[in-house]
């Protein structure tokens, strides 16, 4: 099966970004920034180059190790170093001129993580629902807000945290809405995390984000619960409370193709009671792990992994069918990778479980989970009733293609972030992801020809 194209070009109006695709749209829209905070006591560098190298050289264990840690990168760096060392003829200002020379790498890759995200919303119009004459875009669109974790502010040593501000365009810039990107090799946050929420019912759809470690996994569950906290009881997702606290349920689908035994391992231990409590109650959390490598047919303890999740979820008392017919076909373990993936993602969707979907980076493949996800829910908002035998139907279903493609197109922010990319650069990634077999089994068939845009500006 030969790639497929799944957009020809774009334009902007009023901030928007339109692109095309075989005759459906979708629209990319910018949230309002955040006013810059106003602070009188701040860390000022003359320019963000001098910000990002006194960053370097203030935390180098920090941010140079990061660049060293594959073992073929190991043993370049000790020649390397071994090799400043006789050229200076000191141990000292050879391992200091090394450092050096690792500068402007060190600096482009932390980067990607000194800069400003916007929140966006992603506006999907299928070509079907154009030439049927109906325009419910509100159903299918949805909203997606940063996990704001990237550096903002300096700490000296022996002083405070004070935050950064840096002189850019004769202005001085105070850095905020920062998030830590995946291009930041040595990193202890969630990298490209983000929640997506549909605009119609006003409920999370997904979350991103890799909980590879412990830190990560605590940092993920204390951002979801501080976002479903902040909406109503029945707009919330995976979190209920009773009188004995909260319980915090969600399923975590893997899409990436590493060993997944460490995030299974952290995923186990941080089932429990956390140590802190909220409102005076105590919370409980339970994630429940997947595995689903998308651009693999299946990987190492994928099989255990999956039917030791499915037990629980198993577990779970529920009359819905159509959380039956999942459990059934999920069961029979002969689905393709995008059809066990949609059956969890209906299951988390019909008993209102959290969900985290996540690759090694959270850039191409994730955007392929989270667009499915996004799919389905525009699908459940427009009441189109599902296969009740054989639900997965839906995937082969050409007006489902088609607003999924639109929901992966939709992704292209997360990209242009994680590549410190303008809006108008090249997007990497996709012309690769378009030529992975489970994306072109959920695309529209049709190649898209050249074509002028037309926009459509929804109601």
């Amino acid at each position: 099966m030969s790639a497929k194209t799944i957009y020809n070009h774009s334009t902007n109006l009023s901030g928007r970004s339109w692109y095309a695709s075989d005759g459906g749209q979708v629209g990319i829209e910018p949230l309002p920034p955040t006013p810059s905070p106003v602070v009188a006591d701040k860390e000022n560098f003359e320019t963000r180059d001098q910000m990002l190298i006194r960053t370097l050289n203030t935390f180098p264990d920090e941010f140079y190790s990061g660049l060293e840690n594959s073992f073929k990168e190991k043993i370049l760096g000790m020649i390397k170093r071994l090799g400043y060392i006789i050229k200076c003829l000191s141990i000292e200002e050879g391992l200091r001129n090394y450092q050096r020379s690792l500068e402007p790498r060190a600096c482009e890759m932390i980067n990607y993580s000194f800069k400003r995200a916007r929140n966006f919303r992603v506006i999907p119009i299928p070509k079907s629902l154009v030439a049927s004459g109906s325009r419910p875009w509100h159903k299918l669109t949805s909203i997606s807000y940063w996990l704001y974790n990237g550096p903002q502010k300096w700490k000296p040593i022996g002083s405070e945290e004070r935050p950064i501000a840096f002189k850019e365009e004769g202005k001085i810039v105070v850095l905020h809405d920062t998030v830590t990107s995946s291009r930041q090799k040595n990193r202890n946050r969630l990298a490209n995390a983000r929640r997506i929420e549909d605009e119609e019912t006003e409920k999370t759809i997904v979350y991103t984000g890799r909980p590879g470690t412990k830190e990560k996994a605590i940092e993920q569950v204390n951002w979801m619960l501080q976002s479903e906290l902040k909406k109503e009881e029945k707009l919330r997702r995976g979190l209920t409370c009773n009188e004995d606290g909260y319980l915090l349920t969600y399923i975590v689908n893997d899409l990436s193709s590493s060993n997944p035994l460490q995030e299974e391992r952290v995923l186990h231990d941080l089932e429990g009671f956390l140590p802190d409590t909220i409102n005076g109650k105590r919370v409980y959390v339970k994630p429940l792990y997947f595995v689903e490598a998308i651009d693999r047919k299946t990987i190492s303890n994928q099989t255990r992994i999956n039917r030791q999740g499915l037990e629980i979820l198993g577990a779970f008392e529920s009359s819905d069918p159509l959380v039956q017919v999942a459990l059934t076909h999920l069961e029979s373990g002969s689905l393709l990778p995008e059809e066990a993936l949609f059956y969890r993602i209906l299951i988390a969707k019909q008993l209102n479980l959290g969900e985290v979907i996540h690759c090694k980076s959270n850039n191409s493949r994730t955007s392929v989970g989270t667009a499915l996800s996004m799919t389905l829910q525009g699908w459940l908002n427009l009441e189109i009733p599902l296969d009740p035998d054989h639900p997965h139907n839906v995937l082969s279903n050409p007006h489902f293609q088609e607003i999924y493609r639109e929901n992966l197109i939709g992704g292209l922010p997360v990209t242009h972030q994680a590549h410190a990319l303008k809006e108008k650069d090249p997007i990497p990634g996709f012309d690769s992801l378009t030529q992975n077999p489970t994306v072109l089994r959920l695309l529209p068939d049709a190649h898209i020809e050249p074509a002028i845009l037309s926009l459509i500006t929804p109601a």
